[in-house]
C-alpha cells in the first residue's frame, strides 16, 4: 500500500514566484515556476505512480485536485478535486463516485505523447471503446470543457510536460535493482521538496520545475 502525507497547496495561491501564463489556457492567470508532486517508485527505484496537482476555471471558478498516472506515464489511475465551486447535481458531479470511476484505464496522452484525454458530450463508452474519452457531466457543459481544459494544459508543455518528459526518459534508462534486507515492493511515499542538487534514488516527494521556468529551487 502507498500512503501520502502532505496538505494540498494551490498552485496559484501558493507560489512564491509567478510568471504570467499564456492566456487562453485553463482560465490560469498566474503560473507558479515549482508545484509540488508526488511518485511512488518500486524496489529497483522506477516510477510505479505519479500525482500531479491541477487546477483550472468552470462555470463558477476555479477546480483544484490531482490527477495520478501510472508508471507508464500515460495511463490515467485517477482523477479527483478537493475544492470547487460547481452546482450540486450538475457541475458538481465532478464528485460523483460513478464518475470518477471512469477515469482509471484512460490513456492522458496520444500516440505523440500530446495530452488527449478530454470529457466528451453524451456517454463516452468504455476503456476500451473509447480510451481518451470520458462521458461528460449531464447539464455541465462548461465544466466538463473545463476539466478537459485543465487537464490538458498541466499535462501539456506549458504545464508538467517537461517534467514527464524527464521522467520518461529516466524510466528508459537501465537500471540496477536495489534490495534493503530483503524488503521489495512499492516504497511509501510522502511529499516534500527538494534542494536542485538532491538526487535521492528513491524520490519520494519533488518540487517540479512547470514548463522549464525554474530548476526546482
Amino acid at each position: 500500500l502507498t500512503t501520502f502525507s502532505g496538505v494540498p497547496s494551490n498552485l496559484a495561491r501558493s507560489a512564491g514566484s509567478c510568471v504570467q501564463t499564456p492566456t487562453g489556457h485553463a482560465g490560469i492567470q498566474r503560473l507558479p515556476r515549482e508545484a509540488l508532486v508526488y511518485e511512488a517508485r518500486d524496489g529497483a527505484g522506477r516510477v510505479d505512480l505519479v500525482v500531479l496537482p491541477v487546477e483550472g476555471l468552470g462555470l463558477w471558478g476555479t477546480l483544484y485536485g490531482f490527477v495520478a498516472l501510472e508508471g507508464d506515464l500515460r495511463t490515467i489511475r485517477g482523477l479527483t478535486f478537493y475544492e470547487h465551486k460547481e452546482t450540486p447535481g450538475l457541475g458538481g458531479e465532478v464528485d460523483n463516485p460513478r464518475w470518477k470511476a471512469l477515469w482509471p484505464g484512460r490513456l492522458a496522452f496520444g500516440d505523440d505523447l500530446s495530452p488527449a484525454v478530454a470529457v466528451v458530450k453524451g456517454p463516452a463508452g468504455s476503456v476500451d471503446e473509447a480510451p481518451y474519452a470520458v462521458d461528460g457531466l449531464s447539464g455541465a457543459t462548461i465544466t466538463s470543457r473545463g476539466v478537459t481544459n485543465l487537464l490538458r494544459f498541466w499535462l501539456g508543455p506549458d504545464g508538467f510536460g517537461p517534467y514527464l518528459t524527464r521522467l520518461r526518459n529516466e524510466q528508459s534508462e537501465p537500471r540496477t535493482a536495489r534490495t534493503t534486507g530483503g524488503s521489495a515492493g512499492r516504497q511509501p511515499s510522502r511529499g516534500r521538496r527538494l534542494a536542485p542538487a538532491e538526487r535521492p534514488a528513491r524520490t519520494q516527494g519533488r518540487a517540479a520545475a512547470i514548463s522549464g521556468l525554474g530548476d526546482g529551487g
